[in-house]
């Protein structure tokens, strides 16, 4: 979680390429531990950063993947998270 939480400070801040590899690192973590919730957060703020980097493609590819993530889990937001 902490690379994670690293890696949206750096987004807030403008820190691209900090936050870049923090949210990565964070993926391949929750990636490795089956942690998929979690990874449908890093995926959707990957998402985020893509949007004001990469355009609507990847932000698009990469927010799909975050809900398909979260669908095939059953996981869903709460209300104060949506």
């Amino acid at each position: 979680r902490s690379l994670h939480e690293l890696g949206l400070v750096s987004l807030e801040r403008g820190a691209t390429a900090e936050a870049e590899r923090h949210l990565h690192d964070a993926l391949a973590v929750r990636v490795a531990n089956g942690l998929r919730p979690g990874t449908a957060d890093t995926l959707e703020a990957l998402g985020t950063l893509a949007s004001r980097q990469e355009g609507p493609d990847e932000a698009t590819r990469l927010l799909g993947a975050a809900d398909r993530f979260r669908t095939e889990s059953g996981w869903t937001r709460s209300r104060a998270d949506q």
